[in-house]
């Protein structure tokens, strides 16, 4: 849950935000090569934000690239931003990755595709059930893929434990 609205996979703000803004936006390429190509575009245009976040009896604040929770590994199709993520564990994991300059953001983006970005020292990811953000500024997001724009303000973070019913077969 984000915001009283609900997703399954993930959400995220800042540049993978306007990544999938920019996927949408594109007619020419579809599928990985789109996101992969809004990547690149944004690692040179997106801005950073100043955010906080408090969770877990803990807080971070500071100036970010994007940040994000995930119930699953991926967004964006190969996009492993949360590796150790899994969508049967009852928690969300909560990334922060801090802003660079665009070069360095250009040459960590297999690091992100490969899933090894969280050794970075920019980066951050913890699991919680919920968590409270605070945005600096208007800023792009998505949730699971769909591109949407959030207003400067507070936003409440959580997971709904055992809310989608699945049928699996007898054996």
């Amino acid at each position: 849950m984000f915001g009283g609205k609900t997703f399954i996979n993930g959400l995220g703000i800042g540049l993978d935000g306007a990544v999938a803004r920019r996927f949408s936006s594109l007619k020419v390429f579809g599928g990985f090569l789109g996101y992969l190509f809004g990547a690149i575009i944004e690692a040179f245009k997106f801005e950073g934000f100043e955010a906080s976040c408090e969770f877990n009896n803990n807080s971070v604040s500071g100036k970010y690239l994007l940040c994000g929770a995930c119930n699953g590994p991926f967004q964006g199709g190969n996009f492993k931003l949360a590796p150790g993520a899994s969508v049967d564990d009852g928690y969300l994991d909560l990334y922060f990755i801090e802003d660079m300059k665009p070069f360095r953001r250009l040459v960590k983006i297999p690091k992100v595709l490969e899933g090894t970005h969280s050794s970075m020292e920019e980066v951050s990811i913890t699991r919680v059930d919920k968590a409270t953000l605070h945005i600096s500024r208007k800023l792009p997001a998505h949730m699971d893929g769909e591109p949407l724009e959030l207003e400067k303000g507070t936003y409440e973070i959580g997971i709904k434990k055992n809310a989608l019913p699945v049928i699996l077969p007898s054996n």
